[in-house]
């Protein structure tokens, strides 16, 4: 059974890896005593910009008793790639061998993106086929992904597909059941917001969703919903298999990755 931490990574796993990577890029390992105090610094920053106003988690009691549960998951999911990279300032020359091979994968990975546009064919971001072209570290898939973006349009053909995805109806029943769990309802994504670099979507669902709960109750939403003990894991779950769902759908097209702040339970 996942620990409440481990849960919440993982649902959150391409937002978690994301925050990473950029936090990362950013954060000057030469200016941190040892590597622990810079994972440690990197984690907090982490949580901080998943939840830069656009949830209220921070503040709630339900974050705050998993937070420590998060960070012991965060650990160890990333302390290692974090680790090395500490590691690699202070030992460039390896570090640029390495790069140097990884910079012409990704480099006849993009000229073949091109070739595919120049066809008249769509070109998708599928993180699982990075591998294939040898790029499997966090910060050379964030590299990548970048430049797919700036291959299709970057954020102007996001805003464009995104904007044709609102106000559809969409379905538990049509993803992955990995990422809908014990799930069932549908929704319509209501609102879009681009700011500093991120999308953020509202939605709301539509009467009639159900979850499945551990202990084989199945329960609508509304119910669970006025249930105090697990109301809020509710809530954040609903947010969370809209999140997954659309980006799965919004990721490939585009090489951005959307949030979810809130989804309005219908109800009824």
């Amino acid at each position: 059974m996942m620990t409440s931490g481990q849960l919440w990574v993982s649902r959150r796993i391409e937002d978690v890896i994301s925050a990473i990577e950029r936090v990362a890029s950013k954060t000057d390992p030469v200016y941190y005593p040892n590597d622990q105090v810079y994972i440690t610094n990197v984690f907090d920053e982490v949580l901080s910009r998943l939840y830069d106003g656009s949830a209220t988690e921070l503040d709630s009691d339900s974050f705050n008793e998993k937070y420590i549960s998060i960070i012991s998951t965060l650990e160890e999911m990333f302390s290692e790639d974090l680790k090395q990279h500490y590691e690699s300032a202070f030992s460039d020359e390896q570090e640029t061998i390495n790069e140097s091979e990884v910079y012409k994968n990704i480099e006849s990975l993009i000229k073949h993106w091109k070739i595919q546009l120049k066809k008249g064919k769509q070109i998708r971001f599928e993180k699982d086929d990075l591998e294939f072209w040898g790029i499997t570290k966090n910060h050379d898939i964030r590299r990548t992904q970048i430049l797919f973006q700036e291959l299709v349009g970057d954020e102007d053909f996001a805003k464009k597909v995104i904007k044709n995805l609102m106000n559809k109806k969409f379905s538990t029943k049509d993803f992955d059941s990995r990422i809908v769990g014990g799930y069932d309802f549908e929704w319509t994504i209501t609102h879009m917001e681009y700011r500093d670099y991120d999308f953020f979507l509202w939605g709301k669902t539509l009467p009639g969703g159900t979850v499945s709960m551990m202990d084989d109750r199945n329960l609508t939403l509304v119910e669970a919903l006025e249930d105090s003990d697990i109301a809020y894991e509710i809530q954040d779950e609903v947010n969370d298999v809209v999140q997954d769902c659309m980006n799965s759908i919004i990721l490939p097209m585009t090489g951005y990755e959307v949030e979810i702040p809130m989804v309005y339970i219908d109800e009824e």
